[in-house]
Order: structure tokens, then C-alpha cells, then sequence
């Protein structure tokens, strides 16, 4: 269980997470939970069923249409910031100045 404790550590390092130590015990128990129920997927036997790289399907999409856009006042009647036909958002990484 340690070193599950390390692992979701080092995960919730990655992404930033401040996890207490009652959330990392939870965690742990909750992955080993998956980890085991993986194992006991692999003591299937899977001898007889034909390998396969990738499950084929077909995409059904439906025929483009041309329609009419709806009014300029009705897209923009919700938007804070809306200036010549043009939504201003904040952005979203400041650029550094040269």
C-alpha cells in the first residue's frame, strides 16, 4: 500500500492537487480495488477469441445542410463583451512584452 501512497503522491504533485491524508489512504484503496479486479481479468481465458488490432464500425454522418445564421442581436444578446460583429474574451495566456 506504501507504494501506492508514493504513486498518488507523485500524481497528485502533477496535477496540483493538495490531498490530505485521509484522501490518499481513500485512493490507495480505491486503486488497488482496480489494479486487483485487472488481475482477475487476465485469468480469463481468452484463447479461443480471435485478436483483433482495432474494432471496426461505421461513422454515420449526416449530410451537411446550409442554413441561415441567426441574427447578429440574438447571438450577441448574452455576451458581456461584444464589439464589431466580434466576441472579446479574456485571454487566456498573457504575452510577454519584448
Amino acid at each position: 500500500m506504501s507504494d501506492l501512497i508514493t504513486e498518488i503522491e507523485y500524481l497528485a504533485n502533477l496535477s496540483r492537487l493538495n490531498l490530505t491524508d485521509q484522501e490518499k489512504r481513500r485512493m490507495s484503496k480505491e486503486l488497488s480495488d482496480i489494479l486487483n479486479a485487472a488481475e482477475k481479468i487476465k485469468e480469463l481465458d481468452t484463447s479461443e477469441v480471435e485478436a483483433t488490432s482495432h474494432v471496426s464500425f461505421q461513422l454515420h454522418l449526416r449530410k451537411d445542410q446550409v442554413t441561415e445564421s441567426l441574427p447578429l442581436k440574438e447571438v450577441s444578446q448574452n455576451a458581456s463583451c461584444f464589439h464589431d460583429a466580434q466576441f472579446e474574451v479574456p485571454p487566456i495566456k498573457a504575452v510577454e512584452e519584448e
